[in-house]
This record gives C-alpha cells, structure tokens and sequence, in this order.
C-alpha cells in the first residue's frame, strides 16, 4: 500500500509502507509528520497512526513538524494517484472591524465610570459593530461575526448606562429644584 507523507515544504512524497517505518526509525520523519494513505479519510501525525513506531522514540522538542527527507534518500516527491485530502488548513483571519468592535465596547464599558468618558468608545463600538456586521453579511461570510456581535452588545450596554446616567441625573435635579421652590414658597408664607 502506497502512504503519503508531508515534507518540510508541504510536499506529498510517495513511499511504501516499509520505506516509512525506515523513516521514521532514522527520524527523517517525526511524530507530528502528516500521513497518509488511501484507507484514510484525512491526514494525521504518523504518531497517531502507527504509535508503535515512535514508542521508544523521545519528544522532539518541536510542534507541528511536517516531516524531513533523509539526505541522500532516492525518494522523489510525486504526485498521488487518488488526490489525498488537502493538509489541515489554519483558520481565516480575525477581521478587523469586528475587533475594533469587540475593543472599543469593552473600553467603553471600563471608562463609563470616568464620568461618561467612555460614551463616545461606546458609541464607535456600535457603528463598527454594525458596519462589520453588513459587510459580513454581504460577503456571506460568517468568521468574526460572534465577535462583531459582542461589539455591538457591549457597545449598546454603554450607551444604555449612559442615557441611564442622564435620566437618574435629570430625575435628581428636578427632585431638588422642585424641593427648593417648595422651601422657597413655604418661607415666603410664614411672615
């Protein structure tokens, strides 16, 4: 049966089974090398997939390694016969409005007790969030979405604080005018 691994450039060499087990003894393939063959449904670290090969075998040190090809070796790199599935892919990229979002609604959230100097933070967390959102929308892509989403929800939770503030100020000025011109009236009575 023909196994496939990854080298350290990505590429998919062909070898038999009995050219991997030597490889991996010699260690020109690591533990968290990809492989694979046609009786799999994706790629897996060859630790994974033949443990035994790699039982006396002591940690490398290093993460994710692809693999290496011995020098010298007459293995050349071809390409598969029945398209072996892609190598695991890393994931999309973070967007950047949605993490303005996500940044400017927690900042808000935090200076909301400097007396109101987190408003406008708030206030710019509610529009990326909403601009992302569109755009994501549009694109049909849904990535940062739930990022873009807590941005518009710490966001509108300052702007709620905020007009919550106004109000509770608003009440206690009107609460004491009121009281004053009420003592002010109850004096002018009394002769």
């Amino acid at each position: 049966m023909d196994w496939y691994y990854a080298n350290e450039r990505d590429e998919q060499v062909q070898v038999s089974e009995d050219q991997l087990r030597q490889l991996a003894q010699s260690g020109g393939i690591q533990p968290d090398t990809f492989i694979w063959n046609e009786s799999m449904d994706d790629w897996k670290a060859a630790r994974l997939v033949k443990p035994e090969w790699f039982l006396g075998a002591g940690s490398t040190g290093t993460v994710a390694t692809r693999g290496a090809s011995t020098p010298g070796s007459d293995i050349i790199p071809t390409a598969p016969l029945g398209r072996p599935p892609s190598l695991p892919q890393p994931p999309p990229p973070t967007d950047g409005m949605a993490l303005a979002s996500l940044i400017c609604g927690i900042t808000g959230l935090v200076f909301m007790g400097c007396y109101g100097a987190g408003t406008p933070i708030s206030i710019a967390a509610v529009i990326c969030g909403h601009l992302c959102r569109q755009r994501l929308i549009r694109e049909g892509n849904s990535s940062s979405a739930a990022m873009a989403m807590a941005g518009l929800i710490t966001g509108y939770i300052g702007v709620g604080l905020i007009v919550l503030a106004l109000i509770g100020i608003l009440v206690f000025i009107a609460f004491f005018s009121a009281a004053a011109s009420a003592a002010g009236a109850a004096e002018a009575v009394v002769p």
